[in-house]
């Protein structure tokens, strides 16, 4: 279906009724094309640098292998929650085998644990903003349907697919609700910019901006309401 993502979204325009409509659907599919290679290059990026930064930790502990523990970070970070519970849970047996002092068998999983929330809770989502920010319910609930469908592949692609469904929603007007439950919470802002313009005449907004605006299911109401509108959805 990805290799023939061209072909839908042609037949996809060729259907719809009219020119908006059609419009539409390019823009969607353009945004989520975008959209997921940004994803994709974040997480496998951000994946390996864990899987090198576990490698090291794991040869500098004498756990020896690193390329296996630092491949196997590689891989469990593909998985939402459940592959660092089990990455987890597997340094931990590691360590219990290999050392006989606890505190020192409980070390390399402590460590993986330290780097996967690193990475996980503040690297990650500060590189992937607002647009990747998705609900932890719908999340596990989306792992736990699809790993049940597909297994293990079904887990990784899990989030990715939630986060097309996020996008698509947010653009429908229909399925906005279904966008906003699957939306996360966030942050606020740690700066606020703001300035002030002099001599503008409230008015009707020219027709273009009253097209984009309808375009995204906003309704037009004077010139500088649509332009704050239209600057936010932008």
């Amino acid at each position: 279906m990805m290799l023939q993502g061209d072909t839908f979204l042609r037949r996809a325009v060729e259907i719809l009724p009219n020119f908006e409509h059609k419009r539409r659907a390019v823009e969607i599919s353009q945004q989520v094309e975008s959209d997921m290679s940004l994803y994709l290059v974040t997480i496998i990026g951000m994946n390996a640098v864990v899987g090198i930064a576990v490698g090291a930790a794991m040869w500098l502990c004498g756990m020896g292998d690193p390329v296996l523990w630092g491949s196997l970070a590689f891989i469990f970070n593909f998985v939402p929650i459940l592959g660092p519970l089990t990455g987890v849970a597997l340094f931990v047996v590691a360590g219990l085998m290999r050392y006989d002092e606890v505190g020192q068998a409980l070390l390399p999983g402590a460590i993986y644990l330290g780097i996967h929330f690193l990475e996980g809770e503040l690297i990650t989502p500060s590189l992937l903003a607002r647009r990747f920010t998705l609900n932890p319910v719908a999340v596990i609930l989306a792992l736990i349907f699809w790993y049940w469908m597909w297994g293990v592949p079904g887990a990784v692609l899990a989030v990715p697919m939630l986060a097309i469904t996020k996008i698509i929603c947010d653009r429908v007007r229909p399925l906005k609700a279904v966008g906003h439950f699957l939306e996360g919470e966030i942050s606020a802002a740690p700066r606020y910019m703001a300035a002030v313009l002099r001599g503008i005449r409230v008015g009707a907004s020219p027709d273009w901006l009253v097209a984009r605006l309808a375009a995204i299911g906003v309704r037009s109401i004077s010139n500088v309401v649509d332009a704050t509108n239209y600057m936010l959805h932008g």
